[in-house]
Formats: structure tokens, C-alpha cells, sequence
């Protein structure tokens, strides 16, 4: 039925992509890809598509494959932090760690210190890169990207600490208001 409607709106390069994506999610991957090849015919210059298709070789674990579009996502779009993320990725699964690092450094780039939502994201992207240090020796980098990560998770032990002691249920409260002081002593 999917298929049907995206004819109908003449096979326009959203709608495949829309059915590309629908299709991902439902785990048809080699079909989702199918959609997405057809979409790009039809916006060769669309950035997104591109990431579509990279994200779904990714799913595949097939991550040379992923490299080339993900690269050239970045390339139309050099500042989205998704497209970086995923570059980082499937370079790390490759253990291409130089290009894991300046991929996962670009995907931090617009919000290095991750104010803006704290996002997983950019908690993955700040792994990533650590991890990428880690692999290289760079272990004073590496150290520094992980206790950025734990501060972020503080402050979220201390909320569900709150959470729990105003339900009564003080001994996981008193746990929860543990790791947060671990994790940020001052």
C-alpha cells in the first residue's frame, strides 16, 4: 500500500525516502535501501539520503560501504552532528581510529560541551571519541572524555534520587544520591 501511494505522488524523492525509512524500521533493510537508491536518482544533491543510505549499511554492519555515503553527507552538510556521528562509527566498527576521532570531533563541534539537551548523541559522540584516544594511547584525552561523560550522568543519578526519596523509598534514594556524589565529589 505504501508503495502504491508513493507512485501516485509520481515516486518524489521524500516519499521514497519516507517508505525507505518505514521499511528500515520494520528491519527490511535491503529493501529500504532499494527505496533510498530511488530517491537519490530523483535528489542526487539531498544530504539526508545519503545518511539514510549510510545508516542503513551501517545497520547491515557493512561500514566501508556506510563510509562512502556518510562522507558524502558530510561533505553537503558539514556541520550535522548525526551524519559526523555515524562517519565515527562506522570508522570505530573499522578501527580506523584517526578518522573516528576527527569524524567524532566534528560531530561535537557545534556543541562541545553538550549543553544543548545533553543529548545521547552527543554522549555517544563524546564515547566515541574516547574510545578512539583510548585505541591511539592518547590516554590523557581518552580519561578527559570519559569524565565529561560522568559528570553528564550525575546530575541524572541526583534526580532519580529525588524521584525515589519523595516516594519514600529511601535505600535506592540513598544509592542514587551516591553515585552522583561519586561521580562529582565537589
Amino acid at each position: 500500500q505504501l508503495r502504491e501511494a508513493v507512485m501516485l505522488r509520481d515516486g518524489m524523492s521524500e516519499s521514497l525516502s519516507d517508505l525507505g525509512y518505514i521499511l528500515k524500521k520494520k528491519g527490511q533493510f535491503r529493501e529500504a535501501l532499494d527505496e533510498y537508491f530511488r530517491a537519490l536518482e530523483k535528489d542526487p544533491d539531498n544530504p539526508s539520503i545519503y545518511y539514510d543510505i549510510g545508516d542503513t549499511w551501517l545497520a547491515l554492519d557493512e561500514n566501508e560501504k556506510a563510509i562512502s555515503y556518510l562522507r558524502k553527507a558530510c561533505e553537503l552538510d558539514p556541520d550535522n552532528s548525526l551524519f559526523n556521528y555515524d562517519l565515527g562509527l562506522a570508522y570505530f566498527n573499522l578501527q580506523r581510529y584517526a578518522d573516528c576521532e576527527t569524524a567524532s570531533r566534528d560531530a561535537l563541534k557545534k556543541d562541545p560541551e553538550m549543553q544543548l539537551g545533553r543529548t545521547n548523541l552527543g554522549i555517544n559522540a563524546m564515547t566515541n571519541l574516547g574510545l578512539a584516544f583510548l585505541n591511539q594511547k592518547k590516554l590523557t584525552e581518552a580519561e578527559a572524555c570519559f569524565r565529561r561523560n560522568l559528570q553528564l550522568t550525575a546530575s541524572s543519578h541526583f534526580n532519580l534520587g529525588l524521584a525515589l526519596h519523595w516516594q519514600r523509598r529511601y535505600d535506592e534514594a540513598l544509592i542514587q544520591f551516591l553515585h552522583a556524589v561519586e561521580l562529582v565529589p565537589d
